[in-house]
This record gives structure tokens, C-alpha cells and sequence, in this order.
């Protein structure tokens, strides 16, 4: 009778204790403060990890701008006046929207899609996986119902995995199928300088889906001199202006 008992109390006492939570009353101003620099402070926590893994300045590029409107479009909701990116970038279709009847509360919703883009785009998703199983326990103590709480987090999942199925057809992928740079004696052509002489940075990433115009090649700059040592020519002039204002910054352009 005993062990009836004391497993009937067990079992009101976790019901109490689930209701409790479950009633958990949204105060909106606490949420808005806590989450006033969560976007800064993200930005932050995915460049730590994307110095880590050193990737070179294109592909941080590309990190950087998925991660963003992944945030923007799931917090966009709480703005109706402002446009979607959907159907107006090249190839991402219509964003998925909230749930009809299915309250959100925006900046978490932009938060975990942020994170759910760049924990996919880097190598370290671990860090960033841990940073936002830190960042999940602080929003456990904030005061925000378990129903506002999960809609917000699953519509931020939602709107980050659109973002990733439209980035993962942009031609990132299969840059590197395509002949690489060959460096050759050619002294018209460019060569590893000192002191890290390093290989040439991503020379196919003009194959990529642009975000918004046609191609790469929809504004192509006018043909370059052609390359000559005479000082009297073009070229050398012009690249004489270039080494010089470089070696003469000023505080502005340093």
C-alpha cells in the first residue's frame, strides 16, 4: 500500500512539476532585453569559429551572408512592412511563413536559424553546437511559455533549413571540379608572392550562383592594359600608382 502510495505521489508531484512549467507566464520586456544583442553576440560567436577553421575571404563571404538572411527572413515576421528576399534572390522560392494560429516570438525564431545555417557552412559545427545548447539553457530560465518557446524554436529550424536547401545549390560544391590555376614562368601572368606565396584564392568562384544579378558575367569591368615592363607604358603606370598608394596609406585607406 505503501509503495502505491508513494508511486501515486511521484507521479502528481512530475505532473505538478510539468504544469508548472508548461504555465510559465511570457514577460515580453525581460525577452526583448535579453535578446537585445543576441544577434551581435552570435555574429560574434560564428567568427570565432570561422577564424578557426581559416577559410579564405570568399567562403567567409558566403558564411556570412547565408547566416544573415536566414536571421533576417525568420524575424521578419515581427516587421510586416518589410520584404522578403523570397522569390527576389536568384533561385530561393517563397520563405516558409509562421503557422497559422501559432504565436512566435521573432528574435529567438532568427536566432536558431542563424545558427541551425552556420552550424552546417563551417567545419566546427561541434563549437557552435555547443554555444547553442549554452545558449537554449539561458532561454529555459527566461520567462517564456513552453508553447511560445517551441513554436519560435521549430519556425527558426524551418526558415534555417530553407536557407540551407537554397545554398546548397548555389555551385559551391562543385567550384572545385573545374580546372584550377596553373602557375606557370609567364611573367604576364600572376605568381605566389612573398611571404606566404600562397596559391591563387578561390580562381572558380565565378562560378557560383550570384545572389542577384545574372551572372559574373553582367557587369565585366573593360579589358585590363596589356601587361609591359617599359616604363612608359600603361600598365606600368598604372601599376606603378598602385605599389606607390600602398606603400603611402593613409590612416583612412590603412
Amino acid at each position: 500500500m505503501m509503495k502505491r502510495f508513494l508511486s501515486a505521489l511521484l507521479v502528481i508531484s512530475i505532473a505538478f512539476l510539468v504544469a508548472c512549467k508548461s504555465d510559465k507566464k511570457t514577460d515580453t520586456a525581460e525577452l526583448d532585453q535579453f535578446f537585445k544583442n543576441q544577434q551581435a553576440e552570435w555574429l560574434n560567436n560564428l567568427s570565432t569559429v570561422v577564424i578557426s577553421d581559416i577559410f579564405s575571404a570568399p567562403v567567409c563571404s558566403r558564411i556570412y551572408a547565408y547566416t544573415h538572411i536566414a536571421a533576417y527572413e525568420a524575424l521578419r515576421p515581427a516587421y510586416p512592412d518589410q520584404l522578403s528576399y523570397g522569390q527576389k534572390l536568384n533561385g530561393l522560392g517563397q520563405v516558409p511563413q509562421p503557422t497559422a494560429g501559432e504565436e512566435c516570438y521573432y528574435p529567438l525564431s532568427s536566432v536558431i536559424a542563424f545558427i541551425t545555417v552556420g552550424k552546417k557552412l563551417v567545419f566546427n559545427a561541434d563549437t557552435l553546437a555547443g554555444m547553442e545548447q549554452a545558449f537554449l539553457k539561458k532561454v529555459d530560465e527566461l520567462p517564456i511559455s513552453e508553447a511560445l518557446k517551441n513554436n519560435s524554436i521549430q519556425y527558426g529550424r524551418k526558415v534555417g533549413q530553407h536557407i540551407l536547401e537554397w545554398a546548397s545549390k548555389d555551385g559551391y560544391l562543385q567550384r572545385n571540379s573545374f580546372p584550377a590555376y596553373i602557375v606557370t614562368k609567364d611573367i604576364a601572368r600572376w605568381q605566389p608572392t612573398p611571404p606566404d606565396y600562397m596559391d591563387a584564392v578561390e580562381t572558380n568562384w565565378r562560378t557560383l550562383r550570384p545572389f542577384a544579378m545574372d551572372s559574373s558575367t553582367q557587369f565585366r569591368p573593360g579589358a585590363p592594359y596589356p601587361f609591359d615592363t617599359n616604363k612608359g607604358s600603361a600598365f606600368y603606370k598604372e601599376a606603378l600608382q598602385v605599389y606607390t598608394t600602398a606603400k603611402n596609406l593613409t590612416e583612412e585607406q590603412d
